[in-house]
C-alpha cells in the first residue's frame, strides 16, 4: 500500500472506537442531566438522613427501603424533638383528651387495654 492510504479495517476500528466514546459521553451527560432534573432528589437525602436517625434511635439495623417508604419516614415525628405538650396549646380540650385515651394511654400502660 502507498504512503498516506489507510488499510480498511483501520477506517472502521476508528469508527468504532470514535463512536463507542460518543455513546459513553452521551450515557454520561444523560445519566446527569436525569440526576440533576430528578424532583425527588432533595427529598431522598433527607430520607436516607431521616432513616438513620431513627434506626439509631430505635437501635435497628438501617434497612433498605424503596422510594415510597422513604417518604413516609420523612413524615415520622421523633418523638424527643417535640417543643409542643399539651398545656401549651389552647382549648380543644375534648380532641386532648380523646387523644390521652385513644393513642398516649395504651402507648404508656398497655397492659390496662
Amino acid at each position: 500500500m502507498a504512503r498516506g492510504q489507510r488499510r480498511p479495517t483501520e477506517g472502521l476500528l476508528q469508527e468504532v472506537l470514535i463512536y463507542a466514546i460518543l455513546s459513553l459521553c452521551s450515557c454520561a451527560a444523560l445519566s446527569f442531566g436525569l440526576r440533576s432534573l430528578d424532583p425527588n432528589r432533595a427529598n431522598a437525602k433527607k430520607a436516607a438522613q431521616r432513616k438513620k436517625e431513627i434506626s439509631a434511635r430505635l437501635g435497628r439495623p438501617y434497612l433498605k427501603t424503596n422510594e415510597y417508604e422513604d417518604l413516609i419516614a420523612l413524615d415520622v415525628v421523633i418523638p424527643d424533638k417535640l417543643t409542643v405538650d399539651f398545656k401549651s396549646i389552647g382549648g380543644l380540650e375534648d380532641v386532648k383528651d380523646s387523644l390521652h385515651e385513644l393513642i398516649i394511654l395504651p402507648l404508656q400502660r398497655p397492659e390496662l387495654f
